[in-house]
């Protein structure tokens, strides 16, 4: 096949995106198919045989990455070079927003869920500093989802539980949303960056709030008195981040809560092998494709008990989950990797295995099946 690929991230990993991106082309290069790549400026990077055309997005966009402002350059190359290809895939769905009509059929992945999360009720909306904006900015997103998502030829989901989510809310036809999970690329194992703290946490993800930092943030203040060398390291970027260095001031924790800012993948890796736990409570979480990266590098992961991950990793075996609000459960599954060996190397090891589930060709080959489905309809 000859494919159009839409994708926000290609030389930076900023998110899962940027790894399921780059997992995602290379699987399909190696199947044999032709890729074109549409990135933002400054994104373009070189991989042998992958072609690759750059657009410009506006700077005063201030949607994440500014997928507004890119669903308008997308569409204008779509509609100039759609003829060329045999379909067109954009790696995040709602980047397809402008689009009219197309020659060829137009698929996409929908990664999250989070604008309908927002609205269960039991959703903890007072948490969040800028909920006001926050709220007004997810009715948007509903509202240009069920729009953008219905007129797809067909859509894939990397969960069971998104796709739940839009079939019940956005009323997509159940036959055009297909199952594929994501898969780790192939990589050499990088040298431990040793991290301070006893013990130490690591904590990796932008959005902290709704990534679930400050359950994380009240644990660690309940566990300091039996671990007062605890330290939590948090990786990631977000405009809301002086509201979480207040709270733990406020908690008298500000000693044991170290910001590091975005880092280089590659850097991050090392830092999860140095750690002795990774912990992602997050509010909602697709997928968490960073609960896989943890447990390839064998630390033991305590993740959300809501979304995609307890659909596929084992309990207890591969992972300690946690309800994302109960901050004394949290502190209870932190304590018990610390204090017990036998249990971090069962995770540890446990995790090692799940990981080796989700290969980037296993999902290269799940998406070719796709894209051939979505081509056979059209034709």
């Amino acid at each position: 096949m000859r494919i159009l690929l839409f994708t926000q991230q290609l030389a930076a990993f900023r998110s899962g995106v940027g790894t399921y991106v780059n997992a995602l082309i290379n699987g399909l290069r190696h199947l044999g198919h032709q890729i074109t790549a549409v990135v933002p400026e400054g994104e373009d990077i070189e991989i042998p045989d992958l072609r690759i055309l750059t657009v410009s997005h506006s700077r005063f966009d201030p949607t994440p990455g500014g997928w507004l402002s890119l669903g308008t350059s997308f569409a204008k190359i779509l509609s100039n070079e759609a003829m060329k290809y045999d379909i067109a895939h954009f790696t995040d769905a709602r980047e397809a927003w402008y689009v009219r009509h197309s020659p060829i059929p137009i698929t996409g992945m929908i990664n999250d869920s989070y604008a309908l999360d927002w609205m269960d009720e039991n959703f903890s909306r007072n948490i969040f500093a800028d909920r006001y904006r926050r709220g007004f900015y997810y009715w948007l997103l509903r509202a240009l989802e069920r729009h953008t998502y219905c007129r797809l030829d067909s859509v894939v989901v990397n969960s069971k539980y998104v796709g739940r989510k839009v079939i019940n809310n956005y009323r997509i036809d159940p036959k055009k949303l297909f199952l594929i999970y994501i898969g780790l690329p192939d990589q050499l194992p990088i040298d431990p960056i040793p991290l301070s703290g006893s013990p130490a946490i690591l904590f990796v993800g932008s959005n902290f709030q709704r990534k679930g930092l400050p359950s994380l943030l009240k644990a660690t203040a309940q566990l300091r008195p039996q671990f007062p060398d605890i330290r939590v390291h948090v990786v990631g970027k977000d405009s809301n981040q002086g509201h979480l260095v207040r709270q733990a001031r406020k908690l008298g924790i500000d000693k044991s809560v170290e910001f590091h800012g975005p880092q280089p993948n590659d850097h991050v890796r090392g830092m999860m092998t140095g750690a002795n736990i990774f912990v992602l409570p997050s509010l909602t979480e697709a997928f968490g494709l960073v609960y896989l990266e943890a447990m390839r590098a064998g630390t033991p992961i305590i993740a959300t008990s809501m979304g995609g991950a307890k659909e596929v990793f084992v309990g207890g075996k591969e992972a300690l989950f946690v309800d994302p609000e109960d901050e004394k459960g949290l502190a209870m599954a932190i304590a018990k990797i610390t204090s017990s060996p036998n249990t971090a190397y069962r995770l540890s090891q446990g995790g090692k295995a799940a990981a080796k589930r989700f290969t980037f060709d296993a999902m290269g080959r799940e998406t070719e099946k796709f894209l051939l489905n979505a081509l056979e309809k059209s034709l």
